[in-house]
């Protein structure tokens, strides 16, 4: 009887402290597609239901003029593609980013020229599993993922930000590829 109350008592905490985490989160959302504006409206569900998981499939898609997202959340995000070799990203030739604003769903409109992958948000916790291509050559991007702890008008309120901001971020099983020696793979 002794062992079956203390093994009771085990399997509900294992599954308090390591399952339920992950299932608890109202927001965890599939994009529906590799699209940006698929994999943006995954994200704004996950970010605005009070954080989660926003899983993307596995596809090879290449985004156009203006495609870029902005992954954004005060709450836990964790953002997760079917893995390197599963999940690939690439501009097609003659495209770029563009200069479009993105609405991202906590801190507000993103207006960075040619950023592909926009990361902002002190909940951000996980970035992984993609190939990202800018396509040297045939596009024009910048940054392949750009990281900001959180919003801000100005550079000064943004290093500000991230000097203040005690948060762990995990970036994994991601390749990027296609950028010239100008632009940046990741940019802090």
């Amino acid at each position: 009887m002794k062992i079956k109350l203390i093994l009771g008592i085990f399997l509900y905490i294992l599954y308090t402290f390591f399952w339920y985490p992950f299932d608890a989160f109202a927001g965890n959302a599939t994009a529906a597609s590799c699209s940006a504006a698929d994999i943006q409206t995954a994200i704004n569900t996950v970010a605005n239901g009070g954080g989660g998981i926003v899983t993307l499939p596995t596809c090879d898609v290449e985004w156009g003029n203006g495609d870029r997202i902005c992954i954004d959340s005060d709450d836990d995000l964790y953002f997760r593609g079917a893995g390197s070799s599963l999940t690939k990203i690439k501009y097609a030739t003659g495209t770029s980013p563009g200069s479009a604003n993105v609405t991202c769903p906590v801190n507000g409109t993103m207006n960075q020229s040619n950023y592909s992958i926009f990361v902002q948000g002190a909940g951000v916790r996980e970035v992984s599993g993609f190939t990202f291509d800018g396509n040297t050559g045939g596009a024009t991007v910048v940054n392949g993922i750009t990281v900001r702890q959180c919003g801000g008008s100005s550079d000064a309120e943004r290093r500000a930000c991230q000097t203040d901001t005690n948060t762990s971020q995990r970036f994994t099983d991601i390749i990027i590829e296609g950028l010239s020696a100008d632009e940046r793979g990741i940019y802090l």
